[in-house]
C-alpha cells in the first residue's frame, strides 16, 4: 500500500496489505482516531497526535509524528506457549515536542503475560515525556514471566533531549513476576539529556 497523497481521516484507519509493505509517509497526512497497520514493514507519519491501533507487521515499523504517540492495549486470546503480553512494541516512534505514553496490560492465565514488552526499537522525542506503563497478568507458569515491563531480544535505545522519562511496571503473582526487567544479552539506552 502506497499513498499518492495526503491523507486527512477524521475516523479509525485500517490498512491490511497482508504479504506487502505499507507506506503512509506523507508530512502531510492527519489521522485523528486510531491508525492500526497489518503487513510486513509499514512506515507512518502524522502531522497530528497519533493513536496507534492494532497493528500486526512481520517486518519493521516506523512511526512520526507531530504530536504526542500514544498506544495501549490488553492482552486477549493468548495460548500455553506465551500469547499473553498486553503490548509488544518493536518499531521505532519519533515524535519531536510530543509525548510518548505506552501502556499495556498482561492477559492472565498465560506463559508469558508481561504487561508490555520492548524489543529493537528506539523510542525518541525532543522536548516531550516518555511515560510507559505495564501491568503484568497472572501468569498459570510461575517459571515464566508475568512483569509488568520487560525489555529483551534486541537493543532498546529510549530517550529524550529536555523531557523526563518514566517507567512504571507492576508485575502479576507468580513465582518469577518482575516489575521492570532486562533480559537477554542485548543493549539497553535509556537517557535524558537534561531531563530526569
Amino acid at each position: 500500500i502506497t499513498q499518492s497523497g495526503k491523507l486527512t481521516v477524521g475516523g479509525n484507519t485500517t490498512a491490511r496489505a497482508a504479504s506487502g509493505d505499507i507506506n503512509l509517509g506523507s508530512t502531510a497526512n492527519a489521522f485523528t482516531g486510531r491508525v492500526g497497520l497489518t503487513g510486513v514493514n509499514a512506515t507512518l507519519v502524522d502531522s497530528t497526535p497519533l493513536t496507534l491501533g492494532t497493528t500486526t507487521l512481520s517486518g519493521t515499523l516506523a512511526v512520526t509524528s507531530g504530536g504526542n504517540i500514544t498506544a495501549s492495549n490488553s492482552a486477549s486470546g493468548g495460548n500455553a506457549d506465551g500469547g499473553g503480553a498486553g503490548l509488544s512494541v518493536s518499531y521505532n516512534l519519533t515524535t519531536g515536542a510530543g509525548n510518548i505514553t505506552l501502556t499495556g496490560y498482561g492477559q492472565a492465565g498465560q506463559s508469558w503475560a508481561e504487561g508490555i514488552q520492548i524489543t529493537g526499537n528506539t523510542l525518541s522525542t525532543t522536548t516531550g515525556n516518555i511515560t510507559i506503563n505495564g501491568y503484568g497478568g497472572n501468569s498459570n507458569n510461575g517459571s515464566y514471566i508475568s512483569g509488568g515491563v520487560l525489555f529483551g531480544g534486541g537493543n532498546v535505545n529510549v530517550y529524550t533531549t529536555s523531557g523526563n522519562i518514566s517507567i512504571n511496571g507492576a508485575s502479576g503473582a507468580t513465582n518469577n513476576s518482575h516489575g521492570i526487567n532486562f533480559w537477554g544479552g542485548a543493549t539497553y539506552a535509556i537517557y535524558s539529556t537534561s531531563g530526569a
